[in-house]
């Protein structure tokens, strides 16, 4: 080997350390910013008594009360998803009237990152660049108003879609499947993919139920589809062991999750509302789909038919840009589905999840009003991070 040879072998191996460090500082960086315009925006909503619970919560949970005795939750209770991040604000700043904000702050920029990184996905340069804006940047002004209060305002659903968000993030980095992918990433089936996802997705349902509409079913769904195509091309049973594995690792995620739940309450933890899942009636679908096409234009920062003033209006039609590309993702991710393209595993996992979501809300009884679209608030970051990754490269 000569000197040239080798001086070129070792820079090809720090390529890649580099790359993750400019990715990283990048991060930190936008993260500050991002952070402090969110704070700022925040703000202009005063806090209410949701986020006021949420902070007595998790005030009881810091000082002793771990398993929150004595106290009545809704039928959501965040236990597991932001009562330990408003934990940590609380451990800092102390209770006060700032934490909502604070709290709502931090998480629709954790949100605004990690649906930028799932955009990326594996993709490297120009092209990984592209996907991560594309899928960042229609995330990135939220609606002042009801905008606001849905996606900044305390713990919510919207909260719900960041350990999802980190979820699919690992599993799409050790996916056995196709896509862009760099010479140094790994390929193969991972045996301790599956168990963290039944354990990541169990965690997540003892605060939130909506994991199961989000994640866990879109997840089963895909597995057992691309098992079953592979049985019928007569690949073997034992060819499937991934799919199978993460379709039982979904599955069965639900009863560990219920299960953990009773077993709280039965050491004398909280005690939990009940949770409406009736169907609505044929006499409000109609009022249904309104709200739920108004309420996903609102998510979206595009909606100029509640916009108050020239100045919304124009902000609001700025961002159709940003729901014409989320529908342009999700045909591209239904027609790939319907393929049963191989290499648009996670695509599939987040148009089913997208899916999902919105229809259990628009034929469900949960719809009242616009502040009622946090139940499909998850719909925001899954749209962004597929349109990334399948209109980002096209744009550029």
């Amino acid at each position: 080997m000569t000197p040239a040879t080798a001086a070129g072998g070792h820079r090809a191996g720090r390529r890649p350390v580099r790359g993750w460090l400019a990715w990283a500082a990048g991060t930190v960086v936008v993260a500050v910013v991002l952070f402090a315009a969110y704070l700022l925006q925040s703000r202009t909503i005063p806090a209410g008594p949701d986020g006021a619970s949420i902070d007595l919560l998790s005030w009881d949970m810091l000082h002793g009360n771990p398993l929150l005795r004595g106290w009545w939750v809704a039928d959501v209770t965040f236990y597991t998803t932001e009562l330990p991040q408003y934990m940590l604000l609380e451990s800092a700043r102390g209770l006060n009237a700032d934490l909502a904000h604070l709290g709502g702050a931090m998480t629709y920029t954790l949100l605004v990152l990690l649906a930028a990184f799932l955009a990326r996905g594996r993709a490297r340069g120009a092209a990984g660049v592209a996907r991560a804006v594309t899928g960042g940047a229609i995330m990135l002004a939220p609606q002042l108003g009801d905008g606001t209060q849905t996606l900044m305002q305390g713990p919510d659903h919207t909260g719900t879609a960041v350990p999802v968000l980190a979820l699919f993030i690992l599993i799409d980095c050790t996916s056995p499947y196709g896509g862009q992918t760099a010479p140094h990433t790994p390929r193969g089936r991972r045996w301790w993919v599956p168990a963290v996802t039944a354990l990541v997705l169990a965690w997540v349902l003892v605060g939130d139920a909506l994991v199961i509409v989000i994640a866990a079913a879109p997840l089963a769904v895909v597995c057992l589809a691309r098992a079953c195509r592979g049985l019928v091309a007569r690949e073997g049973l034992r060819a499937q062991w991934y799919e199978l594995s993460m379709a039982a690792a979904a599955i069965v995620s639900v009863p560990v999750g219920l299960a953990a739940i009773k077993l709280i309450t039965a050491l004398g933890g909280w005690q939990i509302g009940t949770l409406q899942t009736k169907l609505a009636t044929t006499g409000i679908l109609a009022r249904n789909f309104r709200i739920t096409g108004q309420g996903l234009l609102e998510l979206f920062g595009a909606d100029f038919i509640g916009a108050g003033s020239t100045r919304a209006v124009v902000f609001a039609v700025l961002h159709l840009a940003g729901v014409a590309l989320v529908v342009w993702g999700v045909c591209a991710a239904v027609r790939g589905f319907l393929r049963g393209d191989p290499d648009r595993f996670i695509e599939a996992v987040l148009l089913l999840a997208i899916v999902f979501d919105v229809a259990a809300y628009a034929f469900g009884v949960q719809v009242a009003d616009l502040l009622s679209t946090r139940e499909i608030a998850p719909v925001l970051p899954l749209g962004a991070a597929l349109a990334g990754r399948l209109v980002g490269e096209r744009l550029a």
